[in-house]
């Protein structure tokens, strides 16, 4: 919850080279800085401070080598709430037993504005 809090603050505040650490290796080799920068100008433009994400639903997806957590969720922001989706990456961390986890895809579901979204993986979450 913290990596997904922290990377919609430094989105949304502009601060792309803070937010791509939370990303997929892929998404960081892919030079994802102008549609990182776009997405965070969306949400700052039409919800503003994301203050809480909540976790309803969860499944594990992917592969066994590189597996990954589909999560639908719901947004609480400054000016509404929205539902979404999610999805982490795990790889392993070396000699720890807890893997890295990274963000492979966000969407918001807005049926008036038009869905935003973020995929920096090939999956779409």
């Amino acid at each position: 919850n913290s990596i997904a809090l922290e990377f919609f603050d430094a989105a949304a505040q502009g601060k792309a080279a803070h937010a791509r650490q939370f990303l997929t290796a892929e998404a960081q080799l892919k030079g994802v800085n102008s549609a990182l920068a776009e997405f965070g100008a969306e949400i700052a433009q039409r919800y503003g401070r994301l203050s809480r994400i909540s976790f309803s639903l969860t499944s594990g997806a992917g592969s066994l080598l590189e597996p990954s957590i589909d999560s639908a969720c719901v947004y609480t922001f400054d000016s509404s709430r929205q539902t979404g989706a999610m999805r982490f990456r795990l790889t392993p961390a070396g000699n720890s037993l807890w893997p890295i986890v990274k963000l492979a895809g966000v969407r918001i579901d807005d049926a008036q504005r038009g869905d935003l979204s973020l995929n920096v993986a090939a999956e779409t979450p």
